[in-house]
């Protein structure tokens, strides 16, 4: 008797636990704006341990701030609060609610003190200082060991300098409150010192020791925007420049070494009168550097130069000129400059002269200009060592890296003895042929490391020692791109020994860390790798690409975050990325309906493997038929294991991937690997065949099939239902429909489309439509619209500054004219998408259109009725009009018998 018991009592579990699934509520716009998720803000103590971040729409339309000890062990939520800063010695979490509270928290306990109508904070180890609005521009400077306080009354700016021992001040002049004083107060002894008076005071900046300062400001004699530097110890600022031929604009800071100040300037050039009778005439004229509407714009917006000033000596040195722009942001030595013939259109570097690169060193010593590469069509790229004492380039023709020794000016290929080199980059390689580049420097500038498509190699600059890969040829074997894991390594100079590398599996889209040393080939170490993402790095297939791991300045402890398919991003800590201790609970998706993914490999008409993400709803039943939506867009298959939130989504031209799988779809995203000349036949054989590849699947409803795509995935659809009518809908968005009509267009910013057809532009043509007429003609959806038989439903933007809306207009009209059901919904607001209201708005209309031919929804009346100019804004057309029947079941199966536009 007690089998049967218990085999009744599993099937009521069973039966529960199904009832509960199908009970989550489903994810529609309503939630859009109110999804609580991890905000990207957060803060690593010195020591490693305590973290703070926060979580947006917690509760919906706030902010809560959690504060956490790395080892799990204590925890605080402060509501209405964003982010928190923590003192250097770690004893103290200080923040400013949205209440204009400002709160100290002691580091571990539950001991906080407030302080009311705070406006602005800065901390130290010891101090902390606050700006209240009541008094009005009144500074407090709390010691906070002692809890002893100081104050200022008028203050406009302040910031602490010199190790934080002493706090800069802004003040205003009481009987002249545009004449501002600055004051040095050393907090030690509260000793307060005047070092300038005048107005207009901008950027206030110092060195990395503290020791010097610089600003712009005006004095009272002449009114004259001027450079002024400040050293400890002296009297008072001194005027470090002031040039009436440039606007000063924007002071950087100093340089590493403090020897110089790095600041932007616009220059002032004279403005011609135009004569009252003139003609309002352009002129265009085939020896034009750039386009008309792209020089008007440039009269807008001056150019700016760049100048190195060295306070020592007064010597202003021009960096970065009119069409010129500084590589190594921080030049200590020598500065890398990156020339163009002029202010060209970048995208015509394949034909206008205009547009040529050349890369030139300068002598920060006597200011000798040398040129290492020289008008190049195309920009090759370069970058100079952490330690200025090479400019590494490569060169496409050769096929290899050259180093440039900045001391001798000896030019040495330094990786023609590497075997079989591969240095491409591997996302959208057939789009651009371009290497994976520069992963970073030993120190003194020894070694190279360089990327190959997916490992590291290490290099020699003077091309003297044998090259090795550091990770043995493991990426290549394996499929796996490896990346330095951390942006310390990155951004500077990296020590001999132990390697913390990212890697990404491009089979499995497995992510995670390794392990590899600097000085030898072995196969790296595996730390972790899984079914998530930590950080995806120069990933362009991805919605989200994760961060760099967080490390404490003066602890091995790291932040990493981590998310995966049916998890939202959490926060980790570790130490050795094994063993990962949680510091965030965020899991929105387990109150509803969320989605699963999974990878799917099948054959192209090519015979070629081709890969695509299939989204099913958490509650999918297999023996249910369900309607398929295909999305595309280039390569999807990387995001497999991204957590997409709706809210992410709630803007744009996309369907929303968990709210449509959350109401019952399946939503698939196929990979497009292109053909060069016939892009729009690549889009068509991989969609297609994924349609076809689905619909033996014994869950997929065959019959209710749509497609929708955005930009050029609506290109792309605009070519799919002109060469097919297997889907029983589609839905485009702000696509071309003529490839001609729109190579002779300009994008908003007054530059030409050529550039996005020819060599390197996205839509892959590679030729003009004068070298290869047929193809643009086939390749454009106007030439095949009559073949439509596929419901369609457009949206383009009135004012659509890339795929202008006259393209929208054309495949519209002739829909139209053919009597094709298409309807457009055009919206005046936006640009290349709809944003807010709008992409609300439109994420309904495509549910409605959607829902009617996919799932025999009633349609909306404005599907069936449409919208009357004078109604506009008066009656949306939602509601359902019940008068209209069903539609029966098409797509593929009906197609099925019939044969595709060729």
């Amino acid at each position: 008797m007690k089998q049967p018991i218990l085999c009744l009592l599993l099937t009521l579990t069973c039966i529960c636990g199904l009832a509960q699934q199908q009970m989550k509520p489903l994810i529609d716009t309503s939630v859009y704006d109110k999804w609580p998720a991890a905000d990207w803000r957060k803060s690593l103590s010195d020591d490693g341990r305590y973290f703070s971040y926060a979580i947006a729409n917690r509760p919906p339309g706030s902010t809560t701030l959690i504060l956490t000890s790395t080892d799990g062990g204590w925890k605080m939520e402060i509501r209405d609060c964003t982010d928190a800063a923590f003192t250097a010695d770690s004893r103290f979490a200080i923040f400013r609610n949205n209440n204009d509270s400002l709160g100290i928290i002691r580091t571990g306990t539950n001991m906080i003190s407030y302080f009311p109508h705070v406006i602005s904070y800065k901390t130290t180890a010891n101090w902390v200082a606050y700006q209240t609005s009541i008094p009005e521009k009144q500074l407090v400077i709390r010691q906070l060991k002692s809890n002893r306080e100081e104050y200022f009354t008028g203050v406009e700016e302040y910031q602490f300098i010199d190790n934080d021992n002493m706090l800069l001040v802004q003040t205003a002049e009481k009987k002249d409150s545009s004449i501002q004083i600055l004051n040095l107060l050393k907090l030690k002894n509260g000793k307060r010192t005047s070092i300038w008076r005048g107005r207009n005071t901008r950027r206030i900046v110092n060195d990395e020791n503290g020791r010097q300062i610089a600003f712009l400001g005006e004095d009272t004699s002449s009114g004259t925007l001027s450079l002024w530097h400040y050293m400890l110890g002296k009297d008072s600022a001194v005027r470090i420049i002031t040039d009436n031929s440039f606007t000063l604009d924007e002071l950087s800071g100093f340089s590493k070494d403090g020897q110089y100040i790095q600041l932007s300037a616009k220059k002032i050039l004279p403005v011609p009168k135009t004569r009252p009778d003139a003609v309002q005439l352009n002129i265009w004229s085939y020896s034009d550097e750039k386009l008309q509407p792209a020089q008007y714009k440039s009269l807008s917006t001056p150019a700016t130069n760049m100048l190195l000033i060295k306070p020592s000596g007064n010597r202003v040195i021009p960096m970065a000129t009119e069409n010129e722009y500084l590589v190594n942001q921080q030049p200590q030595s020598y500065a890398l400059i990156c020339r163009r013939e002029s202010d060209a259109d970048n995208g015509e570097k394949n034909w206008n002269a205009a547009s040529c690169f050349s890369y030139v060193l300068v002598s920060l010593k006597d200011g000798k200009h040398t040129t290492i590469i020289d008008k190049k069509q195309g920009d090759d790229g370069a970058a100079i060592s952490s330690g200025e004492k090479y400019v590494v380039y490569y060169n496409s023709e050769e096929k290899n890296f050259f180093s440039y020794e900045t001391a001798t000016g000896i030019v040495r290929n330094i990786t023609a003895n590497v075997p079989s080199p591969d240095w491409m980059n591997l996302y959208r390689d057939d789009l651009t042929i371009t290497p994976r580049g520069i992963a970073g420097w030993t120190t003194n500038d020894a070694a190279l490391l360089l990327y190959d498509r997916y490992d590291i190699w290490r290099i020699d600059p003077r091309g003297e020692k044998a090259p090795f890969c550091i990770t043995n040829g493991y990426g290549r074997t394996h499929k796996t791109i490896f990346f330095l894991g951390l942006n310390d390594n990155t951004e500077n100079s990296i020590p001999e020994g132990t390697l913390l590398l990212n890697a990404f599996n491009t089979i499995n889209k497995d992510n995670g860390y390794f392990r590899a040393g600097t000085d030898k080939a072995t196969d790296p170490e595996a730390l972790t790798m899984g079914p998530y993402i930590y950080q995806l790095i120069w990933n362009p297939y991805t919605p989200v690409n994760g961060f760099s791991p967080v490390k404490a300045k003066k602890a091995d402890v790291f932040i990493v975050g981590r998310m995966s398919a049916t998890e939202s991003l959490n926060y980790f800590s570790t130490s050795d990325f094994r063993q990962f201790t949680p510091l965030s609970d965020i899991h929105p998706e387990r109150n509803f309906n969320w989605y699963t993914t999974t990878l799917h490999t099948w054959k192209s008409p090519d015979n070629t493997d081709i890969q695509g993400i299939l989204y099913k709803p958490e509650n999918f039943d297999p023996q249910k038929k369900y309607p398929v939506i295909l999305h595309y867009y280039e390569r999807k298959s990387d995001a497999l294991n991204a957590f997409i939130t709706p809210e992410s989504l709630a803007n744009g031209c996309t369907i929303n991937i968990p709210s449509y799988v959350s109401q019952g779809y399946l939503v698939f995203a196929p990979d497009i690997h292109y053909t060069a000349g016939d892009p729009m036949k690549s889009a068509y054989n991989a969609v297609v065949s994924a349609a076809r590849y689905l619909s033996a699947l014994p869950y997929v409803d065959a019959s209710r099939m749509g497609i929708q795509g955005c930009s050029f995935g609506g290109l792309e659809t605009n070519y799919i239902v002109t060469h097919t009518g297997m889907f029983a809908a589609a839905c485009t968005a702000s696509g071309l429909s003529n490839l001609i009509s729109a190579y002779g267009d300009l994008i908003d910013n007054g530059y030409s489309m050529q550039s996005v057809f020819e060599d390197g532009g996205q839509i892959r043509m590679k030729a003009t439509p004068w070298q290869i007429p047929e193809k643009y003609i086939s390749n454009s959806p106007i030439f095949t619209v009559d073949k439509v038989t596929t419901p369609v439903l457009m949206m383009h933007t009135t004012n659509d500054g890339i795929c202008r809306f006259t393209q929208a207009l054309e495949l519209f009209t002739a829909l139209r004219r053919l009597g094709k059901k298409a309807w457009l919904l055009e919206y005046t607001e936006g640009n290349h998408g709809v944003f807010g209201k709008p992409a609300t708005d439109f994420s309904i209309r495509m549910s409605q259109f959607f829902g009617h031919y996919l799932k025999g929804d009633a349609p909306p009346k404005w599907m069936t009725q449409g919208i009357p100019a004078r109604l506009k804004g008066v009656d949306d057309g939602l509601s359902p009009d019940h008068t209209v029947q069903t539609p029966p079941a098409g797509g593929l199966l009906m197609e099925e018998q019939k044969t595709d536009v060729k």
